[in-house]
């Protein structure tokens, strides 16, 4: 599984541009990175973070979930992008393409764009996801 990722590689939000290659030999145009594809890389990255941090004792905390607004998942099935032999494999099984080390519950009652990762001892981490519009409107 490849995580998506704009063609210059910065991976904050920001607008069209064109840049130089590496090796300045082409100029290559970037669409530009939503605040919603950075606050989804900004989750998957949190995500991450805390599963290094449960290397040891090899398993995440007790009841540790990540539930999130269906625009957090849709959001995150669009960030990863499956290997072509995965792909295949979801044709065969219809296993879900999407593989977290934590199980995912979506739940519409959370505000827009909400996510939180919660264990029995508590909430681990929270966040929001934005879209143009609610970036506008709520900073």
């Amino acid at each position: 599984m490849e995580l998506r990722r704009p063609l210059c590689g910065n991976t904050d939000a920001h607008d069209p541009h064109g840049f130089w290659n590496c090796g300045y030999t082409a100029w290559n145009e970037c669409p530009g990175w939503s605040v919603t594809d950075a606050d989804t890389v900004a989750l998957i990255r949190k995500m991450d973070d805390l599963a290094r941090g449960w290397a040891w004792p090899l398993s995440p905390p007790s009841g540790a979930c990540l539930y999130c607004h269906p625009v957090v998942y849709r959001a995150l099935t669009q960030a990863w992008l499956p290997s072509f032999d995965e792909f295949k494999t979801s044709l065969k099984t219809g296993e879900d393409l999407m593989r977290t080390t934590i199980p995912v519950a979506v739940v519409t009652e959370l505000e827009y764009g909400a996510w939180t990762v919660d264990s029995d001892a508590g909430v681990i981490a929270e966040g929001k996801i934005r879209d143009e519009r609610t970036a506008v409107a709520h900073g």
